[in-house]
């Protein structure tokens, strides 16, 4: 047998022979398999069966549109390409005619992700270039070149026996760039109080959750049918501290929203306990990354210092003291010193209830109180008192020290007696007055020796230093006051002021009742009679 100017078979016996071409010249396709039957014998002279046209090569191009990540297909459709011959520098177009005569310049992928031309390229060398990218990627700008040539790889579809050159062509997915800043209030200053501005915060821990379920760009599902989650809502995404700029970044988001939660705040703030939203859309292909901000702000951890004024006999509270705040040490601000030990921060006086409040803004740090002035009636107390203002943690919003100051009371005794026999008398009124004839306190108005027996009436916390005047202003009946009814003194802090008053029996009767009062000796003792 003998194919004619291209090759002969040696001598084969009588049969039903395959010819196949095995070798194609370069570019060529092969012609199909045939059949051939030997039936006559011409040893001399080979059989001429048959003249075989091999056609020049050509393919269609499947374009498979892929994601970078998942390195699966994007099962979405319109991604757009345009080819380019590079050989006769145009663009390459092509002609359908179902349903209707089309010229296409552009091919798009359907919803498995691909495409393939309708029509095959011949030989050549082609560029692909992707004019829109699918819905949340940016566009590939990095062209494929591809030859078509019977030396580049293809497939052969089973069907239509179209020869396929296969490219995947794969994009990024847009993602998203969130930024945490944290700031909150330092202390940079003191003039005649402490000056606070607002600076970034290192430190401060947060926490990142999909507050929504997202899924994968590339629309790829499970065996469910159900899309193919990247995060579920509620799950943690990620943790971010701040750094020394007060800053924190998570990036390559999947497009979607998400929650920010301060975990931990930074030291001498209180938690920041109000969660942030913040979505990542897509904006359009030429767009890689989405960013947003979420800016959070602290509050700095108060110091709240008092006092509370008690009388040191009974525990009650008492007003009108007035306090002393100082550093006890050097306060510092960016290094620097603000405010020098001892210096008097502000001053506060005792209300009603005995609480004395300092409305000076303190940082942390370690202070000390002294009573400037004692309230009216009481001794100074110069006892100092020490406290120390340190962070108590991000759930506390105000540090509260409070101190208890307690002042011993002034006092003036009051002594009444018979001037014959030194027994005290009852029913004597006393009135204590100022030196220009008012009383000293309102509440305090007079004094009422109500029997015998008491030694003595006490008065407590008239002002140290008061000059006052004790005046007796009734001696009682079938009594006359002896001594000077008028008794000058002095408050002193600390001690106790006498006023003696003496009385004479004057046997007068009592107001018209017939009655005379006065003491009897009995020969034991001195008796009250009435008679």
């Amino acid at each position: 047998m003998c194919i004619r100017d291209s090759a002969c078979s040696i001598a084969i016996p009588y049969g039903t022979y395959i010819v196949r071409e095995t070798t194609t010249p370069h570019n060529y396709t092969p012609v199909d398999d045939f059949i051939v039957q030997i039936t006559e014998n011409h040893p001399g002279t080979p059989q001429v069966w048959r003249v075989m046209l091999d056609k020049e090569f050509e393919a269609k191009l499947k374009i498979i549109k892929q994601d970078d990540e998942t390195k699966k297909p994007v099962l979405q459709k319109n991604t757009e390409f345009k080819i380019y011959d590079l050989d006769h520098k145009k663009y390459v177009e092509q002609v359908t005619t179902y349903p209707t005569t089309v010229k296409h310049k552009s091919y798009f992928t359907d919803e498995q992700g691909y495409l393939i031309l309708p029509q095959n390229l011949k030989i050549g060398h082609y560029r692909i270039e992707e004019v829109n990218a699918p819905y949340g990627y940016t566009l590939n700008e990095n062209y494929y070149e591809v030859n078509v040539d019977s030396n580049t790889a293809y497939q052969m579809d089973g069907t239509s026996g179209d020869v396929i050159i296969e490219i995947v062509y794969e994009n990024h997915p847009v993602k998203g760039e969130l930024n945490i800043v944290k700031q909150g209030e330092v202390l940079n200053g003191f003039k005649n109080e402490f000056t606070y501005q607002k600076e970034n915060l290192e430190g401060a821990v947060f926490e990142v959750y999909a507050a929504e379920d997202i899924y994968t760009a590339d629309f790829q599902k499970d065996d469910q049918g159900n899309r193919i989650l990247e995060y579920a809502s509620g799950v943690l995404v990620g943790t971010v501290t701040t750094d020394k700029d007060g800053k924190a970044q998570i990036a390559d988001l999947p497009i979607g929203t998400y929650k920010v939660v301060e975990k931990t705040a930074p030291e001498g703030f209180v938690l920041n306990e109000e969660a942030q939203t913040v979505t990542f859309s897509y904006k359009d292909q030429k767009t890689p990354v989405i960013e947003q901000t979420a800016a959070f702000e602290n509050d700095r951890q108060k110091v709240e210092v008092s006092v509370v004024k008690q009388d040191a006999e009974n525990e009650t509270v008492v007003a009108g003291a007035e306090f002393g705040l100082y550093a006890k040490e050097d306060i510092l601000a960016h290094g620097e010193v603000v405010v020098k030990a001892d210096t008097l921060l502000g001053k506060a006086v005792s209300n009603e209830d005995g609480k004395a409040v300092f409305e000076s803004d303190l940082p942390f740090g370690s202070y000390y109180i002294k009573e400037l002035a004692a309230p009216a009636g009481y001794v100074s107390s110069f006892e100092t008192l020490e406290v120390t203002a340190k962070y108590q943690g991000q759930d506390v919003k105000v540090v509260k020290l409070e101190s208890v100051f307690k002042n011993q009371p002034t006092k003036v005794t009051f002594k009444k007696s018979d001037i014959t026999t030194g027994v005290e008398l009852s029913g004597a009124t006393l009135i204590v007055l100022d030196k220009d004839g008012n009383v000293v306190f309102s509440d305090i108005a007079s004094i009422r020796f109500d029997g015998v027996g008491f030694k003595s009436v006490v008065i407590d916390n008239i002002p140290a230093g008061s000059r006052v005047v004790v005046k007796e202003v009734y001696a009682a009946g079938s009594y006359k006051v002896t001594s000077s009814d008028n008794i000058e003194t002095t408050i002193v802090a600390g001690d106790t002021v006498n006023a003696d008053f003496t009385n004479d029996y004057n046997n007068k009767l009592i107001y018209s009742t017939g009655v005379v009062n006065h003491f009897e000796y009995d020969g034991t003792g001195w008796e009250w009679v009435q008679n």
